[in-house]
């Protein structure tokens, strides 16, 4: 019974000791860097067209910035 008591105390005390040298970050900030762009062309531009640039532009940013992970893109209309 001593020998178990000793040896949990002894352990406690080693973990108390080691903890120090173990980050203290359970949940590390995630990385939500992002960048927002907004495209308009000329009123009346075809919706081919738009979508073209917009694969054009996306091409562009991917073999530019070669770190990005998600890309996303939209085409549609302005109501105004």
């Amino acid at each position: 019974k001593t020998v178990v008591m000793v040896s949990a105390l002894a352990i406690f005390a080693g973990s108390l000791f080691l903890i120090r040298f173990v980050g203290t970050d359970f949940m590390p900030e995630a990385d939500e860097s992002q960048i927002s762009l907004a495209v308009e062309l000329q009123t009346g531009t075809r919706v081919e067209e738009t979508i073209k640039v917009t694969r054009r532009l996306e091409k562009i940013i991917a073999e530019r910035y070669p770190e990005v992970v998600i890309l996303s893109s939209s085409t549609g209309a302005d109501d105004e």
